[in-house]
């Protein structure tokens, strides 16, 4: 394991190496897979990888390589061989890009940024809401305090950048800063700010925006409704669904939590779609038709505080538990809302699926892979691999497990099979 540090050099050689190891690493691997945004390729925390190794002995996987990122809770997007993502150190937001391999920084971004909400009494949670978006040649990142860059993917040069306080918007920063990870469409770059927004791609101008609504701290999400390309999101009022040429609303759900504003991203499985707040009234099954969201269940079964649940084969898995109340990881069958299974050996964290295993990171810093059955908590492997608050979704990305805690401490973890370390 290489401990790296975060002011490595950035050089040619590097980048070409970086690049022929990506070539190296994928090339004729139908297994492996990228990671490009928040909740990975179709934002539903479920990547199409296999093949990688999920049993260890105690001492669980090899540590490739940790480094420190600032501090946040944004997750990773990984990509050809690189790894993405944000972090603050003493008021200052900076974009990483790192080598997947080997830690080492390809370059960096940088600019000034709050770590902490501006009211005085909410200091709480300091450091990055959002995680970068990679699509093309082009990086997207979002900070706390409202600033969109648009960097150049291959040596971290700004290409644009708008500040979504400044006119045309003209918005104000919610109480506990900006969470939302940009959406990348064929077209847009879409943020949801309380308004939804929706700015060109490849200049940051003003392409549409939506009716005014109570804003969320989640991310919003495209999908289909009745063959409608729309865009989903959750935020103050609940669920909202607009269309994804003009936003223009073409349903909503009155979804709210009452002591905070909602925070997870829409979990879309078909037409169906899952919410959740963390408390009453706990989270809901809705069926998306082309007017109006159609309620299968309301209830406690699965409350999810500020981290998503995953569908896999029909079943919910997620990390369950109230503001105030008892935390625990359980399945939850998706049709119906029956609880199939509980534990409180792990809480608090947050979770991917991939090859028909959970991925989850406890809030404590243990890493749990298991199968994802219906029938019981079944881990494979269990590993403690950071200390302090861990709510970071953990990712698999060609063969490599990345984990991150607040302190922004960031570890790269090597499940490639066997075979392919020789």
């Amino acid at each position: 394991m290489v401990r790296q540090p975060t002011d490595a050099p950035n050089t040619l050689i590097l980048t070409l190496a970086t690049v022929a190891l990506a070539l190296a690493t994928t090339a004729g691997r139908a297994d492996a897979d990228d990671w490009p945004q928040w909740l990975g390729p179709t934002r539903d925390g479920v990547s199409a990888e296999t093949g990688w190794r999920a049993s260890f002995d105690a001492n669980g996987p090899a540590r490739l390589w940790e480094t420190r990122v600032g501090l946040g809770y944004s997750s990773v997007a990984v990509v050809s061989g690189r790894v993405y993502t944000l972090g603050n150190t003493h008021n200052t937001d900076t974009v990483w890009c790192l080598d997947a391999e080997t830690g080492r920084v390809v370059w960096k971004h940088s600019y000034a940024c709050s770590a902490t909400a501006p009211r005085v009494l909410i200091r709480l949670y300091p450091g990055t809401r959002s995680t970068p978006t990679v699509s093309g040649s082009a990086v997207y990142t979002f900070s706390r305090d409202g600033k969109l860059f648009c960097l150049n993917a291959a040596d971290g040069k700004q290409l644009w950048s708008v500040d979504v306080k400044a006119r045309p918007l003209g918005l104000e920063v919610p109480s506990w800063g900006f969470a939302c990870s940009p959406l990348v469409t064929d077209k847009w770059v879409v943020l949801d700010l309380g308004p939804i927004v929706a700015l060109d791609k490849a200049t940051g101008k003003l392409a549409w925006q939506s009716k005014t609504y109570a804003a969320g701290y989640g991310s919003p999400i495209a999908l289909r409704v009745a063959g409608r390309a729309c865009i989903a999101t959750f935020h103050g009022p609940g669920l909202t669904v607009v269309d994804a040429a003009d936003g223009t609303e073409v349903l909503q759900y009155p979804f709210r939590f009452l002591l905070i504003e909602n925070c997870v991203t829409p979990l879309v499985a078909g037409d169906l779609c899952f919410v959740s707040a963390g408390d009453s009234p706990g989270g809901a099954l809705v069926r998306l038709t082309a007017d109006k969201a159609v309620e299968v269940w309301r209830s406690d079964a699965m409350v999810n505080l500020s981290t998503n649940s995953v569908v896999w084969k029909g079943h919910l898995y997620g990390f369950h538990g109230s503001a105030l109340g008892a935390k625990s990881f359980r399945c939850v069958e998706l049709v119906s809302g029956k609880r199939k299974w509980n534990t409180r050996s792990i809480r608090e964290g947050a979770l991917m699926v991939a090859d028909g295993k959970l991925i989850a990171m406890d809030g404590r810093g243990e890493l749990a892979i298991a199968e994802a059955t219906p029938e019981a908590f079944r881990p494979l492997t269990r590993v403690k691999v950071l200390t302090g608050t861990c709510w970071t979704v953990p990712v698999l990305a060609n063969s490599r497990i990345y984990c991150r805690n607040a302190a922004g401490d960031l570890v790269c973890l090597d499940v490639r099979p066997g075979d392919a370390r020789k």
